[in-house]
């Protein structure tokens, strides 16, 4: 596969999931699925050993086709209750973070870097030397799609280890607010929405920043000392 071919298939499927990405906002949104739907749905099948497999299987393929995890963590929720609901979302976004990853190296890494310019290879690098921390801080908006984060990653200098690990990282705490609330508005039979989770995440992200300043500027005080 040429370099140029291989470009322009990475560049298609990049334009193909923002597009999906808009699609499922909008769409998703104003269809009438609510709780009590889902939960009629899942009920067909309720007590088959295979359930959760299929939701987390559905959580993967969701993902790549730029479904948003904020709708997806609420049905694998009601499907399968909190808990389970919430280790079927966690992995299924791990597994397609990694899958949209080995992706974007694939098809964009060598034609990429080979078109980006002196800036672009130096952010790409000064990425990699916190790879960690980038990814744990990006995972963690909610303002930016997985799936586009997870392709474009790849084509950076960014190694799959400190990906894994910031994603691992990163993906726990939304994951974890999404499923509380979930389960908390499903008291009163409704699901969260796009607004509530907004601002859920934000909150989230605001407080895992101040704790990582406060725990860096405790260290350099240990540290100094």
């Amino acid at each position: 596969m040429s370099p140029r071919f291989r470009l322009l298939l990475f560049l298609g499927v990049l334009a193909a999931l923002v597009l999906m990405a808009l699609y499922w906002g909008i769409t998703l949104q104003e269809e009438d699925w609510g709780p009590a739907q889902i939960r009629a749905l899942a009920e067909r099948f309720e007590g088959q050993p295979w359930l959760p497999w299929a939701v987390f299987a559905g959580v993967v393929i969701g993902l790549q086709i730029a479904i948003p995890q904020v709708l997806l963590v609420p049905v694998a929720v009601i499907v399968l209750g909190p808990w389970s609901g919430f280790a079927a979302a966690y992995l299924g976004t791990i597994v397609a973070a990694i899958v949209g990853y080995l992706a974007g190296r694939y098809l964009g890494r060598r034609p990429v870097r080979r078109l980006s310019g002196p800036s672009m290879k130096r952010l790409s690098r000064s990425l990699a030397q916190r790879g960690i921390q980038s990814m744990v801080v990006i995972n963690m908006l909610p303002i930016v799609s997985q799936t586009l984060i997870n392709l474009l990653a790849g084509t950076t200098h960014i190694r799959f280890r400190d990906f894994l690990i910031g994603s691992v990282i990163g993906i726990l705490p939304p994951t974890a607010v999404v499923t509380v609330a979930t389960h908390l508005l499903l008291q009163v039979g409704r699901m969260p929405t796009a607004g509530e989770a907004l601002v859920l995440f934000l909150a989230v992200f605001l407080t895992a920043m101040a704790l990582w300043v406060l725990t860096r500027r405790a260290w350099n005080w240990l540290y100094g000392a």
